[in-house]
């Protein structure tokens, strides 16, 4: 009798693979996704303010150094995060963009990193 044994890798999710695209390609241009599931009509306070680039990167080890709100040209928020490990930094911004409706929003994220 034999006995196998099947060992598979996790699955990424796509925001992993957005960020290891980042890691291994550093650059200053942005890599911006726009896979949320549903448009909000809340811009979150920054207590509940959740960035789903920035949790993948805790994961791997990385540290906030700075987040900061403000206004964007084309949305009414931008959340900007800075973000380090041993060799890298990166920065996470989370865009909310108008729509049509006026009490609607797009959210979207973007991320570049660098070595330091």
């Amino acid at each position: 009798m034999f006995l196998f044994i099947c060992c598979q890798k996790p699955t990424l999710s796509f925001d992993e693979k957005v960020v290891n695209f980042a890691l291994s390609n550093p650059s200053d241009t942005f890599v911006e996704i726009s896979n949320y599931d549903t448009l909000t009509t809340v811009i979150p306070y920054d207590k509940e303010e959740q960035l789903r680039l920035v949790e993948v990167l805790k994961k791997k080890g990385f540290k906030v150094e700075h987040v900061g709100r403000g206004n964007h040209s084309l949305g009414p928020r931008v959340v900007v995060v800075t973000m380090r490990d041993k060799n890298c930094e990166c920065e996470v911004q989370k865009l909310y963009y108008n729509t049509i409706s006026d009490s609607t929003y797009e959210c979207r994220e973007k991320i570049k990193c660098k070595p330091y």
